[in-house]
């Protein structure tokens, strides 16, 4: 029996491994709640965002670089910052 060479896998084609890059730029605000409790917030822009899939050699397999479209960023969060003694 014959295989196609469509049906058999290619070790460099497996992927491996996802790697995802982002540069925003905007602004971050903090915010005291309580002595060691801070409200962060960030609104922004993301200029440059891209993934990129890999094999176990760190070689990008077929198809594998895909730039993401620039968009809104928001981000919110709680942070407990402990006092020096």
């Amino acid at each position: 029996m014959e295989v196609s060479p469509d049906t058999v896998a290619q070790a460099g084609e497996c992927l491996d491994h996802l790697a995802y890059s982002a540069a925003s730029v905007g602004l971050d605000a903090n915010v005291r709640l309580v002595e060691s409790l801070w409200l962060t917030t960030f609104v922004g822009h993301a200029y440059y965002r891209r993934s990129e899939m890999t094999n176990a050699d760190n070689e990008l397999v077929t198809g594998g670089r895909q730039d993401i479209p620039r968009t809104v960023v928001t981000g919110a969060g709680l942070e407990l910052r402990i006092p020096e003694q």
